[in-house]
């Protein structure tokens, strides 16, 4: 289900206070338009009702895609004790569960960026697997990067727009993070590297291309006829 509550935040810009809604948990079916605005990138997005000032929230959220069977767990921190405690709190669900001979079958991710999270809303939307587009994006980065040469991405992220799809190629600036070029999203590709991908093996909560790049080189024999 979906929990969410008023909270008070302070303005940045002028720090009056002002009430904002904050998401504990977030159902992608019962509260559908809350899920696109978690998509987009604007679920925490605030703006100040005094000054017009807009400013990002930050918070843990768990998003619960019903459709996919999957929840992922945004930590709203990078520290790896915040990290290992969401970990362990889901592990003793699992147990507990387990033992009550209703296993969670529902898969589990774990993210710490905002970016990763609102990608994995859209691959998960688009009704697609990640683990198979984090093994796609470490194809696709191979196979062009001759044409790269030294301008190779820091960053790709999947994207999936009404007229276009595919991997955006991001790279670190003074500026922040800049678009250097995209590369389009091939559904047979997708195919091929699913019908080759173990899904038997357990993947884990930590689906990213680090990930996928580990994956590859466990099963090289999987993949050598492409």
């Amino acid at each position: 289900m979906s929990m969410s509550q008023k909270e008070s935040v302070a303005c940045p810009s002028c720090s009056k206070m002002f009430d904002v809604t904050v998401w504990a948990s977030l159902n992608s079916n019962m509260d559908p338009e809350a899920a696109e605005q978690l998509r987009t990138g604007r679920l925490f997005e605030a703006v100040c009702p005094h000054c017009g000032e807009t400013f990002q929230l930050n918070y843990p959220i768990l998003f619960h895609d019903m459709t996919q069977g999957v929840m992922v767990q945004y930590t709203a921190s990078e520290d790896e004790d915040v990290i290992k405690r969401y970990l362990a709190s889901f592990k003793e669900q699992q147990e507990m569960f387990s033992k009550l001979n209703m296993p969670i079958r529902r898969q589990y991710r774990i993210v710490a960026r905002k970016p990763d999270l609102f990608e994995k809303a859209v691959i998960f939307n688009a009704g697609l697997d990640d683990r198979i587009v984090e093994i796609m994006k470490v194809f696709a980065v191979g196979q062009i990067s001759d044409q790269l040469g030294d301008s190779m991405p820091d960053e790709v992220f999947y994207f999936r727009e009404p007229n276009a799809e595919g991997f955006m190629l991001l790279t670190q600036t003074e500026n922040g993070m800049e678009q250097i070029g995209h590369i389009p999203f091939s559904r047979a590709i997708y195919d091929w590297v699913k019908q080759g991908f173990k899904h038997e093996e357990d993947a884990g909560c930590f689906i990213s291309t680090s990930w996928a790049s580990w994956y590859l080189e466990k099963h090289q024999q999987d993949f050598a006829g492409e």
